[in-house]
């Protein structure tokens, strides 16, 4: 079981103004006011354990939020929580860290909704793994709607509406759509989900033909990485792919960027390749920056992260852009 989380500050041990910084960041951002919660010090501070435990219950209070405190639950008992909010503490040898869990992946649990699928493609399928860190750092909410604009057979579509969230895809390949519309019929039959959906056949590119401007809360995608690889790339190669995607990266976000809400973030994996001298990548920065994007960083230096796979021939950048 693998838990994710997000670093919201780092700074000295001074008590009086680590409460100053966590006074300021919406921890429970979640639907109701009925919470389970819990606190795990991974360096086994015991002072702080006790100053994070008293802060929150005094917050939680003020909130007027009906926090049940759960002591150390496993990792299991903590994904089985339909609300809840485990604060994260730990030391990095310079500074002391404060966060919060985003999700807790639970194997059993992501072989059901993975494998049971009735249509599969592994080949260009995402990892739900991969698929629930984008979702959660698009920032999306429960009742917004999400947008994945190369939603494949819908592993990102039916992560975010598992987490009530509703979610439109669409993808180029008309067989992918017939695929995601199939997968997400027996999903939310399975899981008894009637949060809203759609699944269209449509270009990346042309966003702005398909949804108001405007009107898309957050999008979480994972776009076309090139051409299926048997074999890491040489440098010309992995050069030449990278030049072929710019393009189409470019045109994606500036049709993001029109229909994306002020404020509202992308969540994306971007490709990159190393090699034996370098590694070769997409200026996204960049390019995002002219469009009118701003590169999200929670700490100092979040973004982009190097996600990365064994099993893969292509890593990843995930990027968090927020629309400015």
């Amino acid at each position: 079981t693998v838990k994710a989380g997000l670093i919201v500050a780092k700074l000295s041990k001074n008590m009086d103004e680590l409460e100053k910084v966590l006074d300021n960041y919406p921890f429970w951002t979640g639907a109701g006011n009925k919470i389970n919660w819990s606190v795990c010090v991974l360096d086994k501070d015991k002072e702080m354990e006790i100053f994070l435990k008293n802060y929150f219950k005094k917050r939680f209070k003020a909130e007027k939020l009906k926090a049940i405190w759960k002591p150390a639950p496993r990792p299991w008992e903590l994904a089985a929580w339909k609300a809840g909010l485990e604060i994260v503490s730990f030391f990095d040898g310079k500074e002391m860290c404060i966060g919060k869990t985003l999700t807790v992946f639970n194997p059993r649990a992501v072989a059901r909704r993975d494998l049971g699928r009735p249509e599969q493609k592994p080949e260009i399928a995402i990892s739900l793994r991969l698929a629930r860190i984008l979702i959660n750092l698009s920032g999306a909410k429960a009742g917004a709607m999400l947008l994945d604009p190369f939603c494949g057979i819908g592993t990102i579509l039916q992560e975010a509406l598992l987490a009530g969230i509703r979610a439109a895809g669409i993808d180029i390949d008309p067989a992918n759509i017939a695929m995601a519309k199939r997968n997400l019929e027996w999903f939310t039959k399975k899981y008894d989900i009637a949060t809203e959906w759609s699944v269209n056949v449509g270009n990346a590119t042309e966003l702005p033909e398909m949804f108001e401007r405007n009107s898309v809360n957050a999008i979480a995608t994972e776009p076309y990485l090139g051409p299926l690889l048997k074999a890491r790339p040489t440098e010309a190669e992995a050069k030449r792919i990278i030049s072929e995607l710019n393009l189409l990266y470019k045109d994606f976000l500036m049709a993001a960027h029109a229909v994306l809400a002020p404020g509202g973030r992308i969540a994306s994996v971007f490709p990159c390749f190393k090699t034996d001298n370098a590694l070769i990548e997409i200026p996204v920065a960049d390019i995002a920056q002219k469009i009118g994007f701003k590169l999200w960083q929670p700490t100092k230096k979040t973004f982009p992260y190097l996600y990365t796979d064994e099993r893969k021939k292509i890593d990843r950048l995930i990027y968090v852009l927020v629309k400015s």
